[in-house]
């Protein structure tokens, strides 16, 4: 019998400008084993989103080079990265973003967010983006990890 070769981790790119914050979520969703890259700028941000393809982008709403719904509108008009889900995290949540967020596509989350919520977040947008992923043809993504306790 063969081994079969792994199944491919599912890929977050965490896109915010607090160091701390960005290595914290990193570490917590690697300990569930997704592969997680992280940007502290959108330029970095959007060239990673062109050549690594995240499955999901963790986008702050404030970065110092830019704003997250610039990036986002980036994303979602280019024919490589439309299909990306998106998170987009504020610590400034006002009803008026968050209708623009869901207009747009993304899920709108106000910050701090716990490890558990973090997680739940990214399982669920994920599990959603494979939903879709399921009705285009010749579409495909990694499935989403099993869960892992902390």
């Amino acid at each position: 019998m063969t081994d079969s070769p792994p199944m491919p981790l599912a890929k977050v790119l965490i896109v915010d400008d607090d160091a701390i914050l960005s290595q914290t979520a990193a570490e917590v969703l690697r300990r569930q084993k997704f592969e997680v890259q992280i940007s502290a700028d959108a330029e970095t941000a959007i060239g990673l989103a062109h050549s690594w393809h995240p499955d999901l982008i963790v986008l702050d709403v404030v970065l110092e080079d830019s704003d997250g719904f610039e990036m986002l509108a980036k994303l979602k008009a280019s024919p490589d990265t439309w299909d990306i889900g998106v998170v987009l995290f504020t610590g400034f949540p006002d009803v008026a973003s968050a209708r623009r967020a869901t207009a747009m596509g993304a899920a709108y989350v106000a910050k701090p967010v716990r490890a558990p919520e973090l997680v739940r977040i990214v399982r669920e947008r994920l599990a959603r983006a494979q939903a879709l992923s399921d009705l285009r043809p010749g579409t495909s993504m990694a499935p989403v990890p099993a869960k892992h306790e902390f």
